[in-house]
């Protein structure tokens, strides 16, 4: 029996996670079948394990579109299981179930301002327990990095193991891009030869690029930096996306990047691709 609500992991004794469960007042049996370990006998686990089969059956109906889906049918599985993500967050507004999927599976979906809106909807208990609330950090952050916003300063360790801090680059005459990227991404790697044509091209015309990394280890940060020849300013702490510039950025997925202009302001966001040499092009040699 548990007096107050709280989201659990269920280990082994080798500490790999087996269930997700909410710890609630009421007697909860954990069981164990073939398809892996459930919770049940309370009201929040109940729920969790009917959105669990529901998703289970549309995930089914996904895989059975084949390798190459129907563009209609796909949108209207995707819009089902979204519908299906609202209605139990609607059914939950009280309880940590509905704070769980509102934080994990329907906000990033939702701008910052419905997502202000869609959390006002919770309970005032809801509103005010640390899972919302961390939450509600995260939609400051993205509504302070919005286009027209002043960048935020960081200052992390570069590859000399000195302090280097984004001020150092912003200023008159200066265009930076802050980039979030990792050696273990892929996709991040796929846009490196973009930087590096974007770099080569206007850097000596004041482009700058402040590489934050998301990495963990060391070696294979410096490794990468080395052999492709980022000969840009390059930052870590090392913790993945455990770092203040994460959460300063609200940085949810990488590759990202925002493009400062002279005065510091945030002038564009994640320019990918063959967008960033475009939108360099624009800035330095389109009309003045």
């Amino acid at each position: 029996r548990a007096a107050e609500p709280a989201i659990a992991m269920l280990t082994n004794k080798f500490r790999a996670p087996m269930l997700m469960l909410f710890v609630e007042p009421g007697d909860i049996t954990v069981t164990r079948s073939q398809a892996g370990y459930r919770a049940e006998g309370t009201p929040s686990n109940d729920r969790f394990n009917s959105f669990n089969e529901q998703m289970a059956a549309l995930q089914q109906e996904f895989f059975a579109l084949g390798p190459q889906p129907d563009s209609v049918q796909t949108a209207a599985l995707q819009q089902r299981l979204d519908r299906l993500v609202s209605q139990s967050v609607d059914a939950n507004l009280d309880n940590l179930l509905g704070v769980y999927l509102f934080t994990n599976a329907e906000l990033p979906k939702l701008t910052t301002a419905e997502g202000r809106e869609r959390m006002a909807r919770f309970s005032e208990a809801m509103q005010a327990h640390p899972m919302m609330q961390e939450a509600l950090r995260g939609i400051e952050a993205a509504e302070n990095t919005e286009i027209g916003k002043p960048y935020m300063e960081l200052t992390l360790r570069n590859t000399a193991g000195e302090q280097s801090s984004l001020s150092s680059l912003v200023g008159p005459g200066k265009w930076v891009l802050i980039d979030f990227w990792a050696t273990w991404c892929p996709p991040c790697i796929a846009e490196i030869p973009h930087l590096s044509e974007a770099y080569a091209a206007y850097h000596d015309r004041g482009f700058e690029i402040y590489g934050v990394s998301f990495d963990n280890n060391e070696q294979k940060w410096l490794d990468a930096i080395r052999d492709n020849g980022m000969n840009w300013v390059h930052v870590s702490d090392l913790n993945g996306f455990d770092n203040p510039a994460a959460r300063d950025y609200a940085v949810q997925g990488i590759p990202s990047n925002f493009l400062l202009d002279k005065k510091g302001t945030i002038l564009a966001t994640n320019l990918r691709g063959e967008a960033l040499a475009e939108k360099l092009a624009e800035l330095f040699d389109g009309p003045a």
